[in-house]
């Protein structure tokens, strides 16, 4: 290789490295701040996304064989994203409510701009803004990872390094945990009683925490299996393993009941997975032998090349009897309480009068108080019980399909690609995008900003990982 050649190779690693950098940024760092509710949380995704863009911009500058039409491809694809965003802004001119003065209090009443499609019932520009910083940010940040790079091996370093971050969150907590079971109090309440690691509220914490475990998991696919015990010890593929594993603990931990079903579901497939990788023929021993470093492969124990299938065979099975034991209890988990059945009318109901385009980013605060029903007084919610609705109220049925276009446009051209191939890593990865996706439905899975950034780092990693052209 010649110097000139050394010099361009170590300009692309520069903007790979770049994007590990700017993938913990977005989706592990704003974990310390609280998951990113915090205005320093907010301030570190928004950062991550302008690093996105930039890191993309400069690519093809740096990388003479980069894809033609990067930077169109790129921002043709976040343009959905922006346009949510513009709109957004745009309709803060037309406030859906105004505040009026009847005898010394203060109250609101429906504008007359109210029945517009472009009208916000959320009346703080700063609050409208900010409610879609981070999605349009986790986007900028995700969608450069199928383009920056287009190897696996980078991929995999992305995922452990960010995943080590999160599980140090996850050790943590539990240490908290412990001492606040021998009644330590002042521990947990430095960050607040249902708090978790450094999530005030626990169950945000849990899809954080179940997606990089995931990711860890399918990641570890791309390791080899050792075979004698001692050797399996020590291997990277069982340090990917404990990370996964007390990561989807922490996960299965802190979640609501609702969510609980699909972690466990998402480890008796991972584990299905790590069995099917070592089933013992011929063709995988030599896959998992290093020639290089070892030579030629010596004649194995039966005992050694049964024992990580039947280990990963027994936590599927473990797992799924798990699933089969408390089935009534899931069944109860994802039916409504009669106070969240009435709350979830009562957001049907303002879902019904805009249904197009939402009433604007986070105005549920302020438009449930004109219909809740009496079954819940006065009591203030600041948003509805699912994410799905969440999205109705905010950007109507028209935002969400905008957002959808360029995710279900890049799955459908890679699984056509593939012809629907999709790699043991790929499984686990797609099957966590759908237990989370179908858990929107259910419960506000993806409301915290870090949660929500490493949903979209997810998805678009597992895009990369089957397009990639290094393997």
């Amino acid at each position: 290789m010649t110097d000139e050649d050394s010099i361009l190779e170590n300009i692309r690693y520069s903007n790979e490295k770049i994007l590990i950098l700017n993938v913990f940024s977005c989706a592990c760092l704003p974990a310390i701040f609280n998951g990113g509710n915090s205005t320093i949380g907010l301030c570190v995704i928004f950062a991550a996304g302008i690093l996105a863009i930039i890191n993309v911009c400069t690519f093809p500058s740096n990388w003479i064989d980069a894809p033609e039409f990067t930077r169109v491809k790129y921002f043709a694809a976040l343009s959905p994203y922006l346009a949510v965003l513009a709109f957004s802004i745009f309709r803060l001119s037309n406030p859906a409510t105004v505040e009026f003065l009847e005898g010394e209090h203060v109250n609101i009443k429906f504008s007359e701009l109210s029945g517009l499609c472009a009208s916000s019932a959320y009346n703080d520009s700063y609050g409208a803004v900010s409610g879609c910083i981070p999605l349009v940010s986790s986007a900028a940040s995700a969608l450069s990872i199928p383009i920056i790079t287009q190897s696996r091996f980078v991929l995999k370093k992305m995922i452990a390094l960010c995943a080590i971050f999160i599980s140090l969150l996850c050790a943590g907590g539990f240490i908290v945990e412990f001492f606040e079971s021998i009644s330590a109090h002042s521990i947990k309440w430095l960050f607040g009683r249902n708090a978790f690691s450094t999530f005030e509220y626990a169950p945000s914490f849990s899809t954080t925490s179940y997606i990089w475990g995931s990711m860890l998991l399918a990641a570890g696919i791309y390791t080899k299996q050792r075979f004698r015990l001692l050797s399996a010890v020590i291997t990277p593929r069982s340090l990917f393993l404990f990370g996964g594993a007390l990561m989807f603990a922490a996960a299965f931990f802190t979640a609501k009941d609702s969510f609980k079903p699909f972690i466990v579901a998402g480890g008796a497939i991972a584990s299905a997975i790590y069995a099917i990788d070592t089933i013992p023929t011929l063709y995988n021993l030599k896959r998992h032998w290093d020639y290089d470093f070892y030579g030629e492969m010596p004649k194995r124990k039966i005992t050694e090349v049964v024992f990580p299938i039947i280990f990963y065979s027994l936590v599927s099975v473990a797992c799924v009897a798990f699933l089969a034991a408390n089935f009534s209890d899931i069944a109860s988990a994802f039916s409504d309480s009669p106070a969240l059945a009435g709350i979830n009318d009562d957001t049907r109901k303002i879902i019904e009068q805009k249904p197009l385009f939402g009433w604007g980013v986070n105005s549920f605060p302020t438009v449930f108080k004109f219909f809740q029903g009496d079954d819940i007084e006065f009591a203030n919610w600041i948003s509805p019980t699912t994410d799905v609705y969440r999205m109705l109220v905010d950007v109507g049925y028209a935002g969400i399909a905008a957002l959808l276009i360029t995710p279900a446009f890049m799955l459908i051209k890679t699984l056509a690609g593939i012809a629907f191939k999709v790699s043991y890593s790929g499984i686990i990865m797609l099957s966590a995008v759908l237990f989370v996706a179908i858990s929107a439905n259910f419960s506000n899975t993806l409301q915290n900003p870090a949660a929500m950034a490493s949903f979209m780092v997810l998805f678009f990693t597992f895009i990369a990982w089957e397009d990639a052209e290094i393997i």
